[in-house]
């Protein structure tokens, strides 16, 4: 990159907070690579007194009715956002002493037509005008930006584009692979005949994790993603406020039988959600049959060569100390429920995910990427003038 080249800036906004990651890009003879600058910044979100997120049932009926009802609160708190991600962004762009940057944004939710504001959001408000109010902060901010943002990315998406461009990325080199991270919320991303394809499209028929029933009733994110590992736990515990409850995997470590439950609970959850997607993926086309819009995603039956576990879930996957109380029973339940369940219906998906002794190795794998969605997100701004399908990545 030479000194005229702006400085290339991925933001990975979540549930809690927010991201910015200087991102270095290499030309190698087999294309752009990707890496972690040295500069970085983040902040958790002010929250405003008394505003709590609409219920993902009425941010629903809003969204299909095309009206959506934002009151003060909810403006307010969204103000909030935007404000904080002007900060980071500007914090990291004045630590690399840049002339100019150009900046890839990552962030939840259902994204307008368009991509530049949210509609529905499950843990926070809901922006439709965020990438315009974004922009008018950075002339106060004095962010100098290369070119305008485009649009906001798929937070999980971007995570499924960083597996693939940065050297240690865990989708480079296979044609067909989940992606599961688990934070505050749970980040989800395909790749289907070697292209990104995001899970979080209108168009999309897949129900995401955050709004697909578990087996227990809730919600697969309000009971396996990080956060809610930690709140469900300190709840059965006797500690709402979770005063006195440490987190589970460790508590389970050190013996304690409720911490112990909980951890096998997770990863029987763990391994029928990544079940319920080798399924659905099988059996394809997955998309809404109704929808036929150019932009509607359609793609034939297909075996998952690998399934990607990051953010906090895929490290504590990844931690040997904890594999006696996690990533055995992901493995052996999972193992199961293919062999018992689908094993005789479904010889192939045996075949495809299985060895004689376990599943097949390389095929449940924790990510080793520090901030992949900050990486996709540069990713996909860098190649924004590229000639690329709007729905695959």
């Amino acid at each position: 990159m030479s000194s005229n080249d702006p400085v290339l800036l991925g933001v990975d906004g979540g549930a809690t907070g927010i991201r910015c990651h200087e991102v270095r890009r290499t030309n190698e003879s087999g294309g752009f690579t990707y890496a972690l600058g040295v500069a970085s910044a983040e902040m958790d979100y002010p929250r405003v007194p008394g505003f709590t997120p609409v219920s993902p049932e009425r941010q629903r009926a809003e969204l299909d009715g095309g009206n959506l009802r934002i009151g003060d609160l909810e403006t307010q708190q969204a103000e909030a956002w935007i404000e904080t991600a002007a900060t980071v962004i500007a914090r990291v762009a004045e630590l690399t002493r840049a002339s100019s940057v150009r900046v890839g944004i990552g962030m939840p939710g259902i994204k307008c037509r368009d991509e530049r504001g949210i509609l529905m959001m499950n843990n926070g408000p809901r922006m439709p005008d965020f990438l315009d109010c974004l922009h008018e902060r950075f002339k106060t901010a004095g962010v100098r930006l290369d070119a305008l943002i485009r649009r906001i990315g798929d937070d999980g998406a971007y995570s499924g584009l960083g597996e693939e461009f940065a050297a240690e990325g865990k989708f480079r080199e296979v044609g067909n692979a989940y992606y599961i991270g688990g934070g505050t919320g749970l980040a989800e991303c395909l790749k289907l005949a070697g292209k990104i394809v995001p899970m979080s499209g209108l168009e999309c028929g897949m129900q995401r994790a955050w709004e697909l029933a578990s087996p227990m009733g809730p919600t697969y994110e309000k009971l396996i993603s990080a956060a809610s590992m930690n709140r469900v736990y300190a709840a059965l515990c006797c500690s709402d406020d979770g005063q006195g409850a440490g987190f589970p995997e460790s508590d389970a470590l050190d013996g304690n039988p409720i911490a112990a439950s909980w951890m096998r609970t997770v990863a029987t959850l763990l391994s029928h959600l990544i079940f319920e997607r080798l399924v659905t993926l099988q059996r394809g086309p997955f998309c809404d049959s109704d929808d036929s819009s150019a932009n509607a995603l359609s793609w034939p039956s297909c075996q998952l060569d690998r399934v990607v576990l990051g953010q906090r879930m895929g490290r504590i996957f990844a931690e040997q100390r904890f594999q006696p109380v996690f990533a055995s029973h992901v493995e052996s339940t999972l193992v199961h429920m293919i062999r018992r369940q689908a094993g005789a219906a479904s010889p192939d998906l045996a075949a495809a995910c299985l060895s004689s002794d376990g599943l097949r190795p390389g095929f449940l794998v924790a990510s080793e990427l520090r901030a992949a969605p900050a990486i996709g997100a540069v990713v996909h701004a860098t190649r924004a003038d590229a000639s690329m399908d709007e729905n695959r990545y």
